[in-house]
Order: structure tokens, then sequence, then C-alpha cells
């Protein structure tokens, strides 16, 4: 799933959320009716950013949003099937007012701990890239976690993604912003 934005999008709701998949014969199929994502009150009409996780057999999305008062936040949504995606709730983590967007989620699970990775934009230094920490539960999407921690200690590394390699190691790449 990614999101896409048409050079006639409006202004409110800018982006759509599109899927492919890969076929037996390993070829990709692109899918060109949107999914709609129910946007709950309280937030901008504006979602993006969606990352794709597998808990315990059940499929999850977290994207990114904000909140009518201009903080960042993460919303949860459920599917059994990858066109009709059911909204959950918003991540609930501990960060009060921490960006007004979150871009580019990513959630693995390391050595016990889950790991949800974001980068949050209009900080003091205008991106900020790290994860936080602790403990996602999956029911409720309440997160227990620490501090924030930054993947660097500086600012121009943004969006940074994962995946896990052929060996098992997670590999983290993103970009630098200049």
């Amino acid at each position: 799933m990614y999101s896409a934005k048409s050079k006639d999008a409006v202004i409110e709701a800018p982006f759509t959320q599109l899927h492919a998949v890969k076929n037996h014969t390993g070829e990709i199929e692109k899918y060109e009716q949107p999914i709609n994502f129910e946007v709950p009150e309280g937030y901008v009409q504006n979602v993006q950013d969606p990352k794709v996780v597998e808990k315990d057999g059940a499929r999850f999305a977290l994207l990114s949003a904000q909140t009518e008062k201009g903080q960042g936040r993460l919303l949860a949504y459920h599917a059994d099937d990858l066109n009709q995606w059911q909204l959950i709730a918003p991540v609930h983590t501990n960060l009060s007012h921490f960006g007004d967007f979150w871009h580019a989620s990513d959630y693995f699970t390391m050595n016990g701990y889950d790991i949800l990775t974001f980068t949050a934009e209009n900080t003091e230094h205008a991106f900020k890239a790290g994860y936080l920490m602790g403990h996602l539960h999956f029911h409720n999407f309440k997160m227990n976690h620490g501090d924030f921690k930054l993947w660097d200690d500086g600012f121009g590394f943004v969006f940074p993604q994962t995946f896990e390699d052929a060996e098992g190691s997670r590999v983290l790449i993103g970009l630098l912003k200049t």
C-alpha cells in the first residue's frame, strides 16, 4: 500500500491510498481503485504513508495523520480484505505535542520490544526521525514506551524504513535531507 498524489488533488485531502500486489509469477499488479480510510472526528482529512503490519495472523495499517489542533498522530486500522479497512483507534503514546505530522511510520519487534518509528515534522529542528521502544497493545493501540530516541544526532536524516534481510538482520534506510 502507498500514498499517491494527483496534480488535481484538493488541499484538504491531497493524498489517496492505493495498493499493489505481487502475483504468483512475481509481477506487480497495481489496483487503480483508491482505498478509503475513515478519518475520525477531530482529525484533518489528510492521511498518508500507510504501513501494513501483520500481528498474530491479523492485518493492520498505521497511517500518518494530524489532529485539528495541529498535532502529529498515527491512526490504526484493521482489514480482512485489502480493499476495506476499519478504523480501530489513534495510536496512544505519551507524546502530547511532538511535531504537527508524523511521517513514514514503521513497526517491528526486536528482542521482545515493539519498535515504532516515524519522522516528526515541525519540531525545533524541522524534522526528527526516531523511534519509541516499548510494548504496543494491538487490542487498543496503546503503547507503553520510553523516551523518543533519535536515529542519529543530526536532523537531516528523515523518513526511515526498515526491512529484514536474508540473514535475519534488521536494515534501516532513510533519506538525507539538505
